[in-house]
């Protein structure tokens, strides 16, 4: 009897950690779902070559300043995206990512891949444009939180989000110690607090994939005045895109898009960090003379009343107190040295 149970333990603790080998060395078949490209032209298609994958995007070309970048689901061909994206943006540039497996685009995705992935599309974007506004849904929302943390994104929008990945896989797989075996986690709250930009939070209202305290719990780790709420009603995780509230919000989002970082009323949300660093930026003889560069030596008589770093970029709000409190907003790049505007804004009060 002795001897039967011992075996019975045995194979049972044999055949769970067989299980957790499985889930550790599958767990990213369960995680991406490359989809092929339904929709494509060479006007559409424009490929972007990294250090180890050859990226195919989805694109809609656009003269001017603002562009858009879109990060799907784990499941989703983005080209099917670009005619929505295309009516609800009209003056944008679009740049669709399909993931590395996904459609054209080489390699396999990882998170550490994707990250850096976005993290060179948006440099290649931002390049030719100053205002870049970055969406994300689902998987994507978390590609997007941490590029508009490293990068300076005019506007964040995460559709259908979550506070992070590996919390929605313990709650789906209790029973194996998911946090010791996920590897890509995709955790979304570490990054948040670091995003300057407004951000928008779409979610459904039926969502049966992202609980909704989950997008809660996200939206709470924004800093104060950062992020928006809105729920869409009558829609689930995967029908939110077909929904015309949906386009409607996107729609919002391109009319009332704060200009620049840190944003329309720069003065009243600058906090006591933002202050601090305009005061120590303020003492570095390299940013003041690229700044008087791009000015020009007929500029007005200016001061940086509010800085904020993100990555490799410093966020200026620069006054001109001489002109009718008058200002503009900067983006000075670091390793480069160099000043480009974020948004030309005139006046501000």
């Amino acid at each position: 009897m002795k001897r039967a149970m011992w075996y019975a333990a045995t194979t049972a603790v044999l055949l769970y950690v067989g299980l957790c080998i499985a889930l550790f060395c599958y767990q990213r078949s369960l995680i991406y779902f490359p989809q092929a490209r339904a929709f494509a032209t060479p006007e559409t298609t424009q490929h972007l070559r990294v250090a180890d994958a050859d990226l195919e995007l989805s694109v809609r070309p656009r003269a001017g300043a603002r562009a858009l970048i879109y990060f799907g689901g784990n499941g989703e061909d983005v080209s099917a995206s670009l005619a929505g994206f295309s009516a609800a943006f009209p003056e944008h540039s679009l740049y669709l990512m399909h993931y590395r497996g996904f459609a054209g685009s080489s390699g396999s995705p990882t998170e550490a891949a994707l990250h850096a992935d976005a993290l060179a599309l948006f440099d290649l974007v931002y390049a030719t444009h100053a205002d870049v506004v970055v969406i994300g849904r689902s998987l994507g929302s978390g590609v997007a939180v941490h590029l508009a943390s490293e990068r300076p994104a005019s506007r964040l929008v995460l559709v259908t989000p979550y506070n992070s990945l590996l919390e929605l896989a313990e709650q789906q797989v209790s029973y194996v110690p998911v946090r010791w075996l996920l590897q890509d986690r995709f955790e979304s709250w570490r990054y948040a607090p670091r995003v300057s930009a407004a951000t928008d939070i779409l979610v459904a209202g039926n969502d049966e994939v992202i609980p909704a305290e989950s997008s809660r719990l996200l939206f709470s780790r924004f800093r104060d005045g950062i992020a928006s709420y809105s729920v869409i009603n009558d829609v689930g995780h995967n029908s939110i895109a077909s929904s015309s509230d949906y386009l409607k919000a996107l729609a919002h989002v391109r009319a009332d898009r704060p200009p620049g970082i840190p944003a329309e009323d720069a003065l009243t949300r600058a906090n006591a960090a933002d202050i601090a660093a305009a005061t120590r930026w303020a003492g570095d003889p390299q940013l003041q003379r690229a700044i008087q560069m791009r000015l020009g030596d007929g500029s007005p008589r200016w001061s940086i009343a509010a800085a904020r770093e993100q990555g490799d970029y410093v966020l200026l709000w620069i006054r001109f107190p001489d002109v009718d409190d008058g200002g503009i907003d900067l983006v000075y790049t670091k390793s480069q040295q160099r000043i480009g505007w974020e948004f030309n804004g005139g006046e501000r009060g």
